[in-house]
């Protein structure tokens, strides 16, 4: 089932041939930051098959996030997508952040590479915790380089929970 999904890349996010070509994720034909579940499935297709190739284009995905895409608090995306360009004012969404996150740890778990732990670090430390509150009674929808956060009650309105303001409803 997981090759036929591979074959349904070529019309999709071509995710493995465009990582064996080398080319960077933000040019891939989906970089969406749901795409990085995809490349999730890159890892487990070399656990399965122990074909190389699968490895090999993971791993440039990652590398290619890591420069090109992850922000300087460790989180990931530029308005929900890889953009090139890690230092624009768009959006950083938690969302995003958590499957970089989820990434990162299937790239640690394959490679134990020191490097990688320390981008899961940062990105624990500086982009996932710091989306909460000092109070722990709300999470930002954006953590923004800048430092400015709001509850995502307040950004996200239509996720919250009636009667409880610091809440959002999980879907």
């Amino acid at each position: 089932m997981m090759l036929e999904i591979a074959r349904d890349w070529e019309r999709a996010g071509d995710y493995f041939r465009a990582g064996l070509d080398g080319r960077e994720f933000f040019q891939s034909p989906r970089p969406r930051w749901e795409s990085l579940h995809d490349l999730q499935g890159l890892v487990e297709l070399y656990r399965v098959t122990g074909d190389a190739r699968y490895r090999q284009a993971f791993e440039h995905h990652w590398r290619s996030i890591a420069r090109w895409d992850r922000r300087n608090t460790g989180g990931f995306s530029s308005g929900e997508q890889a953009t090139g360009n890690p230092y624009a004012a768009t959006a950083i969404e938690t969302c995003c952040t958590v499957a970089w996150m989820a990434l990162t740890l299937d790239m640690l778990r394959l490679t134990g590479e020191p490097r990688v732990a320390d981008e899961l670090e940062v990105a624990t430390w500086n982009a996932a915790a710091g989306a909460q509150h000092p109070s722990g009674r709300w999470w930002t929808y954006n953590t923004p380089m800048d430092g400015a956060r709001e509850a995502s009650a307040h950004t996200i309105v239509f996720q919250s929970r009636a009667g409880t303001p610091n809440s959002t409803v999980v879907r």
